[in-house]
């Protein structure tokens, strides 16, 4: 580049080499700015295929020497391709198909003839413009190539991994990360430590499958760390190249179609100085905190210790725990997520670097391993509802029904309630929304899976999330049916006001027990006779009418004392509800509560505030765990599992009711119902 100018004065011989140097200056500067603003793509200049030619848009883009250089008409290329005899260092003929170069260009015009007076000749008139070149492969360089990098042919472990397979891959990625080319991208002593881990097969699958986990987080961090590697290395590729130009697209037959494909173009990255003020300033490594996830990741190595083989682990740990030792991350970070049985037969673009992604956007992590964990284990995240995350590892190799009361006590101290379900590991597989996982979000379903001793050999958890979605996909079932008994019952609504009426005038009005008694016996035999039209509805009503009936017929016997007959009511009322136990509420009740109270639980939602948020919307979140809850029992317990699960959904449900501020009688009315109902299922 000239870096030098000449300065001119008044009576000085003016040379043409003076003018050319001059001019030459002002070009090289250009170039400088050019470079500080970036390369590639800067915005415009894409392709579509149509008809039989591909057609550039307009654009502007600067190349490897700083030129900048504008297209401001379509321009088409004719289909199929033909290549010039133009080459460029940064296409490899071998990739296949054809890649769309814009190539400046410096074109001398005609002279201009000269008629004064001793004129030797005009200045030759040069025009600088752009002009597409078609020239045969693939772009590569440092981001177009990581579909090539050796590790992404490892195989990541399954749950199910075994000792060879795990001992294969440890070696691999330490492997890679020793022989990356210029110096290890990690600690010699990370490196170390990684080679020291193994997964035995006395393991218990708990055990084995936090073991996989680790290494596939470790595998996925490498790879992120070796792609931000070769994103830190692209701006080489702008200094020493022999000939500019800027790659705008790639057509290629896909079967008899010609296709532009825009992802191996020189997209638009921003100068190295901003890349790194971008990735965090300084004079620092802008890799720093991808190769600290990786060493922090590996540093935290702690597999599960369950307790000596007398306790049915085979490990050094305690026998006994206490709540404690499930241990609390307030923020779900240091977590390892159980791999999924099979993993997808091709790498999705999640994983592989795509070349249209911008130099200043390369991975985060762990932000970037929740992605994976979604879209390639196909799981649900720890932090989805944002409350906290729990390692449940502690109870492996023990007794489920020790462990099981302590871990729900454990949960229950973090998020108030606690939902905790034992499971065998054939019944495990058939559990809906069920995830191997030793950790898991305070607000999901806690599963421990015991083999035929009943010790606890794996862990999972069945997401809160799920549970959500369930139920919010029975809503409109719900609400159907819900349509239909208001629709059934409208009928009856005079003669149930009538007899909630006499009850409430026996309150103050009564003057004989014993008159009450019979009164209400005709008034529920009147009800009774105007069900009997009602179906299926009349089936789970008339044995409760019958019931209260029967009670009635007790009381009468009991006192013909007026004064305390509201109050003697509503211990009538309890007692028959003790008697009438016996699961009266069964699979099919307990999953249409559980839609009921999606329909409860998504209104109390939109009545949350800041103000409300450690009230209402704490019980709003221990009613839908308690809805998930009663949705796990209904597919696994008795009937008496689906009463006492449906009894501690109704109690949440009638907690976030009170606490949305309804009125005091109100309140009253509703703890007064839940009295009797509790009493009729338990």
């Amino acid at each position: 580049m000239e870096t030098s100018y000449p300065v001119f004065a008044g009576g000085q011989t003016l040379r043409a080499d003076d003018l050319n140097r001059l001019g030459s200056y002002h070009r090289g500067r250009e170039r400088l700015l050019g470079l500080l603003a970036g390369f590639g793509i800067n915005t415009g200049l894409t392709g579509a295929v149509e008809g039989s030619a591909a057609l550039v848009q307009p654009g502007l883009c600067v190349d490897q020497a700083g030129e900048a250089h504008l297209v401001d008409a379509v321009t088409p290329v004719p289909l199929p391709p033909t290549a010039g005899p133009e080459t460029f260092p940064f296409v490899d003929p071998a990739q296949g198909g054809f890649s769309v170069v814009l190539e400046g260009t410096d074109e001398p015009g005609q002279d201009t003839d000269c008629d004064d007076p001793d004129c030797a000749g005009h200045a030759v008139p040069h025009t600088r413009s752009a002009k597409l070149r078609i020239v045969a492969g693939r772009v590569t360089g440092p981001r177009f190539d990581f579909g090539q990098e050796p590790l992404l042919a490892a195989n990541p472990l399954t749950r199910d991994a075994t000792p060879t397979g795990y001992a294969t891959l440890r070696d691999a990625i330490a492997d890679r990360l020793t022989n990356s080319p210029g110096d290890a991208l990690i600690s010699p002593a990370a490196i170390t430590a990684l080679r020291a881990t193994s997964l035995e097969s006395g393991d218990l699958p708990g055990v084995k499958a936090y073991k996989a986990g680790f290494l596939d987080h470790v595998l996925f961090a490498a790879l992120d760390l070796l792609r931000i590697s070769r994103l830190l290395a692209a701006p080489t590729e702008r200094t020493g190249v022999t000939r500019s130009g800027v790659v705008l697209g790639w057509l290629h037959l896909v079967g008899t179609q010609w296709v532009w494909d825009c992802e191996f173009r020189h997209a638009w990255e921003p100068p190295t100085g901003l890349v790194r003020s971008l990735l965090g300033g300084g004079c620092g490594d802008p890799a720093r905190r991808y190769r600290d996830a990786i060493e922090a990741l590996i540093a935290t190595y702690a597999p599960p210790n369950p307790p000596p083989s007398t306790g049915g682990g085979g490990g050094t740990g305690p026998i006994v725990v206490v709540p404690d030792d499930f241990d609390f991350y307030p923020d779900g970070k240091g977590t390892i997520y159980v791999p999924p049985k099979v993993f997808p037969d091709v790498w999705p673009p999640e994983i592989l670097i795509r070349p249209i992604d911008p130099l200043w956007d390369p991975p985060d992590y762990p932000e970037r391993f929740e992605e994976i964990v979604k879209k390639v284990y196909r799981q649900e995240t720890f932090t989805f509802f944002g409350t906290g995350v729990i390692d449940q590892t502690a109870a492996l190799g023990r007794p489920a029904e020790t462990v099981r009361p302590i871990l729900a006590e454990r949960l229950t101290e973090l998020s108030g309630s606690a939902n905790v379900v034992t499971v065998t590991q054939s019944e495990a597989e058939d559990l809906a929304g069920f995830e191997p996982a030793g950790n898991l979000n305070v607000a999901d379903t806690a599963v421990l899976v015991t083999n035929s001793q009943g010790t606890v050999v794996a862990t999972g958890r069945i997401p809160a999330a799920h549970s959500a979605r369930e139920i919010g996909t029975r809503l409109p079932e719900a609400t159907a049916k819900a349509e239909q008994a208001i629709a059934l019952t409208t009928g009856h609504q005079q003669s149930i006001g009538e007899l909630m009426a006499t009850v409430t005038e026996f309150s103050g009005q009564i003057e004989d027990f014993t008159a009450f008694t019979v009164t209400a016996t005709e008034k529920f035999a009147t009800l009774t006779d105007g069900l009997a039209h009602l179906g299926e509805a009349q089936e789970q009503i008339t044995p409760l009418v019958d019931t209260l009936h029967s009670r009635l017929g007790e009381v009468e016997g009991l006192t013909k004392n007026l004064q305390g007959a509201v109050t003697t009511l509503t211990s009538v009322a309890g007692r028959a509800g003790g008697a009438a136990a016996g699961g009266r509420l069964g699979a099919e009740g307990g999953r249409s509560l559980v839609g009921f109270a999606g329909l409860v639980t998504e209104g109390l939602k939109q009545l949350v505030t800041p103000d409300n948020e450690q009230t209402l919307g704490r019980y709003v979140a221990s009613a839908t765990k308690a809805a998930a809850a009663l949705d796990v029992v209904t597919a696994t317990g008795g009937e008496a599992e689906i009463g006492t699960a449906a009894v501690a959904l109704l109690g949440t449900m009638r907690s976030a009711i009170k606490a949305a501020g309804i009125a005091p009688e109100q309140a009253r009315a509703i703890d007064a119902q839940f009295q009797v109902v509790k009493g009729l299922l338990l």
